[in-house]
């Protein structure tokens, strides 16, 4: 059977069943969960934003109708975790479904509507009737897919709203259905056009007004409908306009701004990809600072819903992702037969944290090294083997039992003694205290395992929190990681072999499968934001190697002045435009407002896959400092 993790985006998914069987309900619950009450999610419009493979198109079909009453229509708890959290989205209610969603891609012709000879006000017209009548054609198709034809829809209308009935085509659903396609073909037959009609018979076209969107409040489903036990009486209309970025600026703007009046009554979620943002308005939304609605009388923070798939809550993603990844992993295992067979239900299990000690020979180097420098630093013996002992304490009660973390980490105690008793070199004769007690912590620990992965290649990337760690919080990045493991762990069970990876195979493979996700990079300005990458990188080995571990588990990031970042999209605009990209396409993370040393400091943060490749550790919060001048100095000296 083919590796079900290759399968990275859930359009190619054919059936219903198969697509529910994969996803997990994580992602509800962390994002939308939160903005359920009272009926939020349909009352106002939403943004959802996020990296290419973040989820946003999962999201879009769990919530359509034909995907829902499949869920409903098991009716043998075989998904009974998504029934809960799609409850509370108010998607589910007393055992039907009560949303009749769509999902309607923005990607084939309505860019090309910008492009007429006509004016804005036309062309913006000519959107909205097009994104109307699609809605209308999607909502049916969805009924249909559950065997509810259109005379089983009537349409109930706002109570305001009865004189603009007839615009709409009346209220029976084979009315409505019929209005909806000739719209669509009078619109399509424009785009099509070898010559664009001209503006007036444009004008003379569209002189009768569509607004479905203003009148529509909730549509009824007569109680003879075959599937309605599954369906609720009356059902919330949601359009899901996925791939807004696809429009023009303009489009977009226009789109935003048509969608967030509040007189509007449906759903209305509009997906896009960040790299559609401007540099600041997406560094703004790091920042959850709503500022891309500009209309009279809308505040964009309070009658806008922005979901962020990419959340700023870092350190509960992170716990989220984790939870979502063992989660989803364990979903795909189940559907490889031959893991089934080898009782093997989740990745915890194919990637067991067990690390093989280094060889005598290694160890004994290590060693021989930490009792040398000490002899030449003035340590006596006496304080080398209470450092000895500490750690050894220190690691017992860890359960660990590991030589050559030991001596590891007391040469991370010995550099750190000599650092902190500056005089030394002038009392030879003297062991001096330290102005500090110097002791075995996690910080030390951390420090050591990294020195040993640079010194000696062990194993450092290893079990399920690392492969997750590794993908920046991305599911599609996941994904594309554990399908190397997942293929190496079949291959050994196909040989009659145990199907768990030994610790030196899973950061192997790791590498090797980050390294070829980075040579895959070809998003606009991937070169410029490789070498950024890659500069920093060398800054962060650097400091992640000194001896003494000064930030303890090491760098990962480059931390610039708040006040540099503030500023950066008026004075370094093209630095900006780089960096927008980088984090758009998961290569980078920025953390602005990130207090130290008593300063405000935007940490740039390198993504998963490239700290894997250059051997850092995943601990966030080190970093090394610079100023936007360094970066901007890095972009100039590097070739396009």
């Amino acid at each position: 059977m083919a590796n079900p993790f290759a399968t990275r985006a859930t359009e190619f998914i054919r059936t219903n069943e198969a697509f529910l069987s994969i996803v997990a309900p994580d992602p509800l619950t962390y994002f939308f969960e939160p903005y359920a009450n009272d009926s939020g999610l349909y009352r106002r419009p939403i943004s959802i934003q996020g990296q290419p493979g973040s989820g946003k198109t999962t999201i879009a079909r769990l919530f359509e109708f034909s995907t829902l009453t499949t869920l409903m229509r098991s009716g043998d708890n075989a998904y009974a975790e998504l029934v809960n959290p799609l409850s509370k989205c108010g998607a589910l209610a007393d055992g039907r479904v009560q949303v009749l969603g769509c999902r309607l891609p923005l990607e084939s012709d309505y860019r090309e509507l910008s492009q007429l000879p006509y004016t804005e006000k036309i062309r913006a017209e000519l959107l909205q009737r097009l994104i109307q009548a699609r809605a209308v054609l999607a909502w049916f198709s969805q009924l249909n897919k559950a065997e509810i034809g259109p005379d089983a829809v009537t349409l109930q209308l706002r109570e305001e709203s009865n004189a603009a009935i007839a615009f709409v085509g009346g209220k029976e659903g084979h009315q409505i259905l019929s209005r909806a396609k000739n719209i669509e073909s009078e619109i399509y037959r424009i785009v099509g056009a070898l010559v664009p009609p001209s503006e007036q018979e444009i004008e003379g076209e569209i002189i009768e007004p569509y607004r479905l969107f203003d009148i529509i409040d909730r549509f009824r489903i007569k109680t003879t409908s075959a599937d309605h036990s599954l369906s609720a009486e009356l059902l919330r209309p949601l359009v899901i306009l996925d791939d807004a970025h696809l429009l023009s600026t303009g489009q977009l703007n226009q789109l935003k701004t048509w969608l967030i009046r509040r007189e509007l009554t449906l759903g209305r979620w509009i997906l896009s990809r960040l790299d559609v943002l401007q540099p600041k308005e997406l560094f703004d939304s790091l920042s959850i600072i709503d500022s891309d609605v500009n209309m009279p009388g809308i505040t964009a923070e309070r009658d806008l819903i922005r979901i962020n798939l990419q959340n700023a809550k870092r350190t509960e993603g992170r716990k989220t992702f984790r939870s979502m990844a063992k989660e989803m992993s364990r979903k795909y295992l189940s559907q490889m037969p031959i893991f089934k067979q080898n009782n093997i239900t989740t990745l915890d299990s194919m990637l067991p944290e067990s690390i093989t000690p280094l060889l005598q020979t290694q160890c004994k180097k290590l060693k021989e090294a930490v009792e040398k420098f000490a002899d030449r630093s003035r340590i006596s013996e006496t304080r080398l083997a209470e450092y000895e002992k500490m750690t050894g304490d220190w690691l017992e009660k860890r359960h660990e039992n590991s030589f050559e973390l030991r001596w590891a980490m007391v040469r991370v105690l010995i550099h750190r003694h000599i650092k902190r008793v500056p005089q030394m070199s002038l009392l030879p004769e003297e062991d001096i205290e330290p102005n500090r007690p110097i002791i075995p912590d996690l910080g030390v620990y951390d420090g050591a395992r990294i020195h040993l992965l640079s010194e000696f290649e062990r194993p450092y990337y290893v079990g399920l929190d690392a492969l997750s760690d590794a993908a920046s919080e991305n599911a599609e990045t996941f994904l594309r990681l554990a399908s190397h493991l997942v293929d190496a762990s079949e291959n050994l069970l196909i040989k009659q072999r145990s199907g768990a990876l030994q610790a030196k195979d899973q950061h192997k493979l790791l590498v090797e499968r980050a390294k070829q996700i980075i040579d895959s990079w070809a998003f606009p300005e991937h070169r410029r934001v490789r070498a950024l990458s890659e500069w920093i990188a060398d800054r962060c080995i650097g400091r992640t190697q000194e001896l003494n571990a000064p930030l303890d588990h090491g760098a990962n990031a480059f931390g610039i002045p708040q006040a540099d970042f503030d500023h950066m999209d008026d004075n370094y605009p093209y630095l900006a435009t780089v960096l927008k990209f980088a984090v758009a396409y998961n290569a980078l993370s920025l953390v602005p407002n990130y207090e130290c040393k008593k300063k405000q400091w935007c940490l740039i943060e390198l993504g998963g896959v490239f700290i894997v490749r250059s051997g850092l550790p995943f601990k966030r919060g080190g970093f090394v400092e610079g100023t936007a001048i360094d970066l901007e100095k890095q972009l100039q000296s590097t070739k396009p």
